[in-house]
């Protein structure tokens, strides 16, 4: 069985400035502080249980990089902890690309001019038609002055490489949704970036979402909103909001376990405020799991609570699914499994998921795990369950 080398998570401090560096082997950092297990351990147990033999010649590379990181991390200062937390999950993705043997090459994104030229792209590849009603909503989305115009627009573009790669994941082809997780959480820290350099106007008028279900909703008021129709990609910028639908899981079609042939999708759930709760309690592929398809779900604050079946949920893969959900901040429950935790919380059941929970006091349940800011915990196939509870915030 293997199981992904997550990062050691005492340190929440991560080199961005190896995150894009071409043509250099992943930096692993030695923790400051002791914990369960730290990332070496982590890359010897990866090594050995996938080849049967732990590679000298990768530990001695690995060995290197500790030297390499120690010496720039006395230097290396990260005020802001959504930076911080954006930077530990990017480089938890590249470990879990490392850990499956897959070649890294960084994604390549569309570039539209416009939120809505974006918007249309991805209308395009879901072969969605638009209503004239939602013909005028959508050119709503490109009146937010920049820097916000441009950081929209990036998102939908990130996206839509995200999309992309889930089609080559389907061909048996997972090499690119790595990268491309990494390109989506690079677009939301801009985001977030631009929203709090020049703030939209607040929930003063209508809360209707820009909505073109089964596609996209787009938020960008500080509403309270309770969304009940699956898309593909979700963005909410505030509101203490309730998520009944796929919540950025790939279950974006089909009923319970059952996908019609051949589709696989990719999905999005980015939420930046709010105390939010993700309660549909569905199986296969919500709350950013992935199940046959790619799953993602970025919640920047609040409290928030995570209630899901099995096969493929809170962040965990199954059937080839890749899922992945990270939380930056707040006291949080994840509940999931019932009575089998296949792909649940981070976990990997035939796929790859992570849980990555980077501050608060959080309560983890399912069938194999029951714990409050259980710090590392491998599960699966390729999966793990990560809290950084001790990281400054």
């Amino acid at each position: 069985m293997v199981r992904f080398p997550v990062l050691a998570v005492s340190v929440v401090v991560v080199l961005l400035l190896f995150a894009n560096a071409p043509g250099q082997s992943l930096p692993l950092l030695e923790p400051a502080v002791a914990s369960p297990m730290n990332a070496l351990e982590l890359a010897e147990h990866a090594l050995a249980s996938r080849d049967g033999l732990a590679s000298p010649a990768g530990l001695a590379r690995e060995r290197a990089n500790f030297a390499t990181a120690s010496s720039v991390l006395a230097t290396f200062q990260e005020p802001d902890l959504f930076a911080r937390t954006i930077a530990l999950a990017q480089e938890g993705t590249r470990a879990q690309a490392w850990a499956l043997h897959l070649p890294w090459t960084d994604a390549i994104l569309p570039v539209h001019a416009s939120p809505s030229e974006a918007a249309r792209a991805l209308l395009a590849a879901h072969q969605a038609t638009l209503t004239s009603e939602q013909e005028q909503a959508l050119l709503a989305l490109d009146v937010h002055p920049e820097p916000v115009h441009g950081a929209l627009t990036h998102v939908f573009d990130a996206f839509v490489a995200l999309d992309s790669a889930a089609q080559h994941a389907a061909a048996s082809d997972k090499a690119p949704v790595f990268p491309a997780r990494n390109a989506l959480l690079t677009a939301i820290a801009a985001l977030r970036a631009a929203l709090e350099a020049a703030p939209t106007t607040p929930a003063t008028a209508a809360c209707n979402p820009v909505a073109v279900p089964p596609v996209f909703s787009v938020d960008v008021a500080t509403c309270n909103n309770t969304y009940a129709e699956n898309v593909a990609l979700l963005l909410d910028v505030g509101g203490d909001d309730v998520y009944l639908n796929n919540a950025g899981g790939s279950r974006i079609v089909g009923t319970g376990c059952s996908f019609p042939p051949n589709v696989w999708a990719a999905s999005a759930l980015i939420d930046l405020g709010g105390n939010d709760r993700y309660v549909s309690g569905r199986d296969c592929g919500v709350n950013g799991g992935g199940y046959r398809g790619v799953g993602f779900l970025v919640d920047t604050a609040g409290n928030d609570t995570y209630t899901a079946g099995l096969g493929g949920t809170n962040g965990g893969g199954e059937f080839g699914g890749v899922g992945f959900l990270l939380d930056q901040s707040g006291d949080d429950t994840y509940t999931a499994g019932g009575s089998s935790d296949f792909g649940t919380n981070g976990g990997g059941s035939g796929g790859m998921g992570l849980l990555l929970d980077a501050g608060g006091r959080d309560t983890y349940l399912d069938s194999s795990t029951n714990c409050i800011d259980c710090t590392v915990v491998p599960k699966g196939f390729v999966g793990a369950q990560v809290d950084s509870s001790d990281s400054p915030r």
